[in-house]
């Protein structure tokens, strides 16, 4: 079933285990899954104990709750394999996207809100906040009949706003401006 976030009371613990379910848990996550510095094991407890204090007496449910948790509570769907969105890379202008549509500063300790109902949030963010306006120039392909400098500009642009991935080593600072300067 999908959550519902007028119908539904989002979850708040596992197998009878209380769990932290804050949205700033959430964006922990996608940091420390990111982190290099880490290796699987301390990744792994790092993971387990940003969700849970205690753990289920059936500690083979931690992971798929995990999982299904993080998803929002939604099955995984099959697409395209580029991404267009990093929770880290794209955290100020992810930071911005709540000011600008909800009013709502993500570093305010005094907000309090589920991971469920800030991925609603962050599902239904318009089309004119730099956030998506980002998340579109990497995900545009060309079309068939675009020339040159069409193409030039979208491949320049797609630059600028790179996910950097092991694939796609990172910029130095100096090539990172040099592409914003000349854009």
């Amino acid at each position: 079933m999908v959550f519902n976030p007028i119908l539904d009371e989002p979850p708040r613990e596992c197998c009878g285990v209380p769990i932290k379910s804050d949205f700033r848990q959430g964006l922990r996550f996608f940091r420390a899954l990111a982190d290099k510095d880490l290796d699987e094991a301390e990744r792994s407890m790092i993971l387990v104990r940003l969700f849970f204090d205690a753990l289920p007496e059936d500690q083979s449910i931690v992971w798929p709750f995990i999982e299904w948790f993080i998803s929002g509570g939604e099955e995984k769907k099959e697409g395209s394999s580029e991404r267009v969105f990093d929770w880290n890379v794209d955290a100020g202008r992810l930071y911005a996207a709540f000011i600008q549509t909800y009013g709502i500063n993500l570093s305010d300790p005094e907000i309090k809100m589920h991971w469920w109902v800030f991925m609603e949030l962050f599902k239904a963010l318009p089309e004119d906040t730099m956030l998506l306006k980002v998340m579109d120039i990497r995900g545009k392909k060309p079309p068939k009949y675009a020339d040159d400098e069409y193409k030039a500009a979208l491949r320049k642009a797609k630059r600028a706003f790179a996910i950097e991935t092991s694939d796609n080593p990172a910029r130095s600072l100096g090539e990172k401006l040099k592409s914003w300067a000349g854009r």
